[in-house]
This record gives structure tokens, sequence and C-alpha cells, in this order.
């Protein structure tokens, strides 16, 4: 989805979307790849925060009705939205109709809580326990766990280093398998301590080529790569496709 964030899960028995990329890659290449699988509409999707670049494309497939319900770490009041949320709208130009839509499949999905997408599938929300915003240190950080293969994904928004040093002072699990690079790899998330503490053999990286924020920064790479962990690009290779 270039410069942006998103995810397909597909269980035996459900689909879930976490993120989307911007509005204009929700109805093009998301839908497309939907259409690929034969998916009509998307059971769940989790919208990690409000950066259009994430859930731009979740507000697309909702205006075409093709998600069910959407799980997010801050539901803001109709009436006073934040800025972010503000932000949001300007972005995607939602019409009154469509913002409506949107806020009627919303659902608050917060620290504690969990999601079964089959027997054996599992998405833990593990920050935060309350969204106070919907800027990237509200962003919904999530740990899927494959049972069968004993395998984690940790899925982290546009979490900052303070973030980061938040769920490792608060003993938060956060050791994995696989890594979603916070923030399209900028310098300003994962530290050393946390790529330590999350222990993973291979990362992901979203992010757009020749993007103008320069992400991802080459001291991310490094510091990745440096740990021993395999390292992939969407501006490199493509979409990243693993099967259990």
């Amino acid at each position: 989805v270039g410069q942006g964030d998103c995810c397909l899960i597909m269980t035996e028995d459900k689909t879930c979307l976490i993120d989307g990329g911007t509005f204009d890659e929700g109805s093009k290449a998301v839908c497309g790849l939907l259409d690929y699988y034969g998916i009509s509409r998307v059971d769940v999707c989790v919208m990690s925060h409000w950066d259009a670049d994430h859930a731009g494309g979740i507000a697309a497939l909702c205006e075409s009705g093709r998600t069910e319900c959407i799980l997010t770490s801050f539901v803001p009041c109709p009436e006073e939205p934040d800025k972010e949320v503000a932000e949001f709208y300007k972005a995607t130009g939602l019409c009154k109709e469509s913002r409506e839509k949107l806020m009627s499949q919303l659902v608050l999905f917060a620290e504690g809580d969990c999601l079964y997408l089959s027997e054996e599938v599992r998405l833990d929300a593990l920050y935060p326990a309350s969204g106070t915003g919907g800027g990237n240190d509200d962003s919904l950080v999530t740990m899927l766990n494959i049972d069968k293969t004993g395998t984690s994904i940790l899925f982290t928004g546009d979490i900052s280093t303070k973030v980061e040093e938040h769920l490792i002072g608060a003993g938060t699990d956060i050791d994995c398998d696989i890594l979603k690079v916070a923030h399209h790899g900028s310098r300003y998330s994962t530290s050393e301590e946390f790529i330590e503490a999350a222990s993973p053999e291979m990362a992901v990286i979203s992010v757009g080529a020749n993007n103008f924020y320069g992400h991802p920064a080459p001291e991310t790479v490094e510091r990745l790569e440096q740990y021993g962990c395999k390292v992939f690009r969407t501006d490199e290779e493509g979409a990243v496709i693993l099967r259990y």
C-alpha cells in the first residue's frame, strides 16, 4: 500500500485486516487483494490509530460496504473529534453519511482484550489501556498468536520510543518471532532496547519507495540487522506473504 500500513490475516474461520493504507490504496490495492482471495467483506478490521495512511483504506472499505466491524483504541465523540480525527476526515474527504457509517462500526479494543480468529489464532491487545486521542502514541499494539506453530507477530502501529519504554517498563510480554516495525522504520521508534525485549527473528517494514520522510531510517534498519533480524521492506520486496 505504498507509504502506509496494511496486513491481511486469513484463517479458516475469519478474515482480519490490520490497517488499510491510504483511502486511495484501500479503494484500489486492498480492494483488489480482497477480490483476489474472494473476500467480499472483511470480518474484523483493526484500525491502529487515525493517521490517514493507516485508517484511510479502512474508511474506503467501509464506504463500499466491505467491513463488518472496526476495532480501535480510540472512539471519538462525533460532535467534537480530536485534532488527529479532524485531520483524518479532511485528508479522506469523507462525506457526512460515510463518517456516520464509519462511526457506527467502531468498537473499542484495549489492553487485555483479545479476538479469536480461529481456535488456534488469537489477537491480543497489549496497549493502550485507554486511548486518549487518534495520534501515533495511542496506536494499538497487538500480538497475533498462532498456537499450532507457536508463532507470534507483534504489530506496533506508529508508536514512538516513549511507548516502547512504557511497554518494557510495564513488563508487557512483547517477545515475538516477527515484528511489524513501528512508523515505517522511523528513527524515533524501534530502539535497541525494544528490539532486545521483542527479540524478533524477522522484521517487516511497510514503506513506500522514495518517500518524502526518508523512511526507513538507515539507523533503524542497522539496529535490526545488527541484532540478527532478517528485514523485509515492502518498497523492495512488494507484498510479504507468510503461510502457517
